[in-house]
């Protein structure tokens, strides 16, 4: 019982040191790139919540982390897979690097309003990126 706390205080801890209330994966290829934001604490509701980002003639790189949010488009998906679209969400990157990209999230639809801050890892799948 006494690891199970423990591990439950690690957890913790870890979220509040790295401040991200959404965790997962994305995968950047061009001129874009698709996010797949998980909740990081087991309290939180088991969703997903997938958006995908155009950088117009720009890729994702250190020099887009700041102030400017880009619109996104996207998916919030339960796990019985019942998916409701977005009717306007956005991203703001605060720090990106080859391995890991952080920021914040807007995410609105019929069902409200999500937002707070993400904290994902490069994972690249599917066939090879080309860029012409």
């Amino acid at each position: 019982m006494r690891s199970v706390a423990f591990a439950a205080g690690l957890l913790a801890l870890n979220a509040l040191a790295f401040g991200a209330d959404r965790r997962g994966t994305y995968d950047s290829c061009c001129h874009s790139a698709t996010f797949h934001l998980r909740a990081s604490s087991p309290q939180e509701p088991s969703d997903e919540i997938t958006l995908q980002v155009y950088f117009g003639g720009l890729s994702l790189n250190r020099y887009i982390a700041g102030a400017d949010w880009w619109n996104a488009q996207g998916k919030r998906c339960s796990r019985s897979d019942q998916c409701e679209e977005t009717k306007a969400a956005k991203l703001q990157f605060q720090k990106i690097t080859d391995k890991r990209v952080s920021g914040n999230y807007v995410f609105e639809s019929n069902q409200g309003r999500i937002e707070g801050q993400f904290s994902v890892k490069r994972r690249h799948q599917g066939k090879p990126c080309i860029c012409e």
